[in-house]
């Protein structure tokens, strides 16, 4: 017993026993669109929900867990933008599911696309220029910069 438990290790070093990791959760807004930016170490699939009466964009992410820096909310309501509130969150009782909720001001639906180990969600806005907020960056020229971690 002991040396199969040894074999799996070997064949899966310990930071891959849950799939990838994912390593930031990025927002930027435009004029035209709010893009959300999923990266993670390793490959993963998306599942889209659209939850119109909660007004809601649930994205879940199979085979990935949370880093500790991609773990935290983003507020995003101070843009002018669709998107009021990115919060991401492991799974309860699933160390390789994770979920991404984007709260919305209105019911939108979201284009979601994907490129290798990068996933990038696209809600259009309603125009405008961006603000700045917490966590996020804006490509509008009147913005204040954007804050790291």
């Amino acid at each position: 017993m002991v040396l199969a438990v040894v074999a799996l290790m070997t064949l899966n070093p310990p930071g891959d026993l849950f799939g990838a990791t994912v390593t930031s959760i990025d927002f930027k807004n435009t004029d035209s669109a709010s893009e959300l930016s999923i990266s993670a170490d390793g490959p993963i699939t998306v599942e889209k929900q659209e939850n119109g009466a909660d007004k809601q964009i649930i994205l879940e992410l199979k085979g990935a867990k949370l880093s500790k820096g991609a773990r935290r909310k983003v507020d995003t309501s101070s843009f002018n933008s669709k998107v009021l509130l990115i919060s991401p969150y492991q799974v309860e009782g699933s160390e390789d599911t994770a979920r991404i909720v984007m709260q919305l001001k209105d019911e939108s639906s979201a284009e979601v696309t994907q490129n290798g180990n990068q996933i990038r969600v696209t809600v259009a806005n309603p125009g405008g220029s961006a603000a700045s907020a917490p966590g996020a960056t804006s490509t509008a020229p009147d913005a204040a910069p954007s804050a790291t971690d």
